[in-house]
């Protein structure tokens, strides 16, 4: 799509909104995610994320109980569990249960609210909420990280 002028993000001050926004960011990831993000000319585009944006709105502003905004990525954790004879410390089990916890009560909490936000509940189709993992996770390390003393038969025979 051929946009006039060039500079619009500039005239627009798109540029200082993306700066303001990436100021709010808590992790890489959400830098590498605002990054992603291009302005649309596309009415239905437009329209979802106005959706979006409301739906949250109203969420946050209603006094509810939400679940917690703050989670770690992941991501090297699990590029790391993919080599062989490489494992994972304590402490990044402990990140990963405490990641996939806020997913999986964000993704409950949306199936919830489905009615009056079916935007944001459409996000987290396709994530798989395993409480079982998080469950498996939880009898292996405590809420320090350190591995438990009967995480594994072995380490409950020592």
């Amino acid at each position: 799509m051929l946009v006039y002028p060039k500079d619009y993000e500039s005239k627009l001050s798109i540029d200082q909104i993306f700066e303001f926004v990436r100021a709010k960011c808590r992790s890489d990831f959400g830098v590498e995610f605002l990054e992603k993000v291009k302005p649309s000319a596309k009415l239905a585009d437009i329209e979802l994320w106005l959706s979006q944006v409301d739906e949250m709105v109203k969420i946050l502003t209603q006094g509810e109980d939400i679940p917690g905004r703050d989670f770690a990525d992941i991501r090297p954790f699990l590029k790391r569990s993919k080599i062989a004879n490489t494992f994972l410390q304590g402490e990044d089990f402990l990140t990963l249960k405490t990641t996939l916890t806020v997913l999986y009560e964000w993704s409950q909490f949306l199936k919830k609210q489905q009615a009056e936000s079916p935007h944001l509940f459409k996000l987290t189709l396709g994530f798989i909420a395993d409480k079982a993992l998080i469950n498996e996770i939880d009898q292996i390390v405590d809420e320090r990280g350190e591995v438990r003393d009967n995480a594994s038969p072995e380490l409950a025979a020592i």
